[in-house]
């Protein structure tokens, strides 16, 4: 039996890519460095494309099962409802509906947490297992293959593979192993405290923003999470402002300061982050035997969920195919995985690094601002793409 790809990473993208191969038979190691799942909402909004991508993977009915559609938006000023809409009435469009070549044509609503857990259960399903506290400290690469070292609390492994495909996120280890540049920048004026929260006060058809016009840094989003009994709160952090601490009284006192008199009350915060706007890419996608992926690749502002969904499909069978012949039906590949070498890969990827507003093609989503202004926009809203023949 050949030896197995290793996969480092256990986000959405090294998910992705050990479940594309394992369902091919080809053999793969998972290596993660934390010490177990992440329990965030994080990116909750999955893309028509992105619902493509699961149903080859066999697991598209797990994700509509756990998650449900974009819901009503729900805008305040000065404290009282303003307007309620649909997506599709802010984008001046009628609701998209399914067909043979578009089976999937609205973005679904599921929290990155429960999404990740079921690729691993798909995974585990096929025999693969996430290693957890693995950490790659050293990789070398020769005319064989590659050797990786991966430490755990119990010691170190030299692992040896024939590729590695890196899904380690916008701060890869593997990329700076390799010299690999992440050019761009880093916004630190951008920056979002993100919360799952629980609270009885607001009404779960609805997804919850409050802005002022006149002060885009002053709102706040809740919106419900499907399947779940919390909502994700999301508020923009003034630029040049210390961040907070990250517990429940931070979220509730931005939530007074933004709401004009709204009497929410936050019960309970189980998880939260402050983030800050990433606008990078790599210089090389590609480095001999070792791929890079997803944020490992190209880091892309979060807005319309582009950085899960581009990671999902960057890591999917166009990006990564295994060829393999009888050695790699028993359990690895004879031949290679495909990739487009550095310079055709990139091409196509560059826009994920220029500084634009993606919710002027009408493809994302635009802040809750904006929304209230925003002229209707010629294509689809979420993304989809025609399929002939399906």
């Amino acid at each position: 039996m050949n030896p197995p790809v290793l996969v480092v990473g256990a986000g959405p993208a090294g998910l992705v890519a050990a479940l594309a191969l394992a369902r091919r038979r080809v053999g793969v190691r998972l290596v993660e460095r934390a010490a177990s799942p992440a329990s965030g909402s994080r990116a909750k909004g999955i893309q028509p494309r992105t619902l493509d991508v699961f149903d080859t993977l066999g697991v598209v009915e797990e994700v509509l099962a756990a998650g449900g559609p974009f819901p009503r938006w729900r805008s305040y000023r000065a404290g009282r409802l303003a307007w309620e809409k649909s997506l599709y009435d802010l984008l001046g469009i009628g609701q998209p509906t399914a067909s043979p070549g578009v089976p999937y044509p609205e973005t679904w609503m599921v929290p990155q947490w429960r999404t990740e857990e079921i690729l691993r259960g798909a995974l585990r399903r096929l025999g693969v297992e996430v290693e957890y506290q693995s950490m790659l400290v050293a990789i070398a690469e020769d005319e064989g293959g590659v050797t990786a070292t991966i430490r755990r609390p119990g010691g170190t492994e030299r692992l040896r593979s024939p590729f590695v495909v890196a899904a380690d996120g916008a701060a890869s280890t593997v990329r700076k192993a390799l010299d690999v540049t992440f050019d761009g920048v880093t916004r630190d004026d951008e920056r979002f405290l993100t919360a799952d929260v629980r609270t009885s006060g607001l009404d779960r058809s609805y997804w919850h923003n409050w802005s002022r016009p006149d002060d885009p840094a002053a709102r706040v989003s809740v919106c419900p999470l499907p399947g779940t009994d919390t909502f994700q709160f999301v508020a923009p952090l003034r630029p040049g402002t210390d961040v907070p601490a990250l517990e429940l009284a931070t979220v509730q006192r931005l939530f007074d300061e933004r709401s004009e008199g709204v009497a929410v009350t936050f019960d309970d915060a189980p998880w939260m982050t402050v983030s800050r706007t990433n606008e990078r890419i790599a210089s090389r996608f590609r480095v001999g035997r070792v791929f890079l992926v997803g944020d490992a690749a190209h880091a892309v502002p979060a807005a319309g969920g582009q950085g899960m969904n581009t990671a999902i499909q960057d890591a999917h069978k166009p990006r990564l195919e295994a060829r393999h012949g009888p050695a790699g039906r028993s359990g690895g590949p004879s031949g290679h995985l495909r990739g487009g070498t550095p310079s055709d890969r990139r091409a196509p990827d560059e826009r994920a690094g220029r500084r634009r507003r993606p919710w002027r093609d009408g493809r994302h989503l635009p802040a809750p601002e904006q929304l209230s202004r925003t002229p209707a926009q010629p294509g689809h809203p979420t993304g989809a793409r025609h399929r002939p023949g399906r």
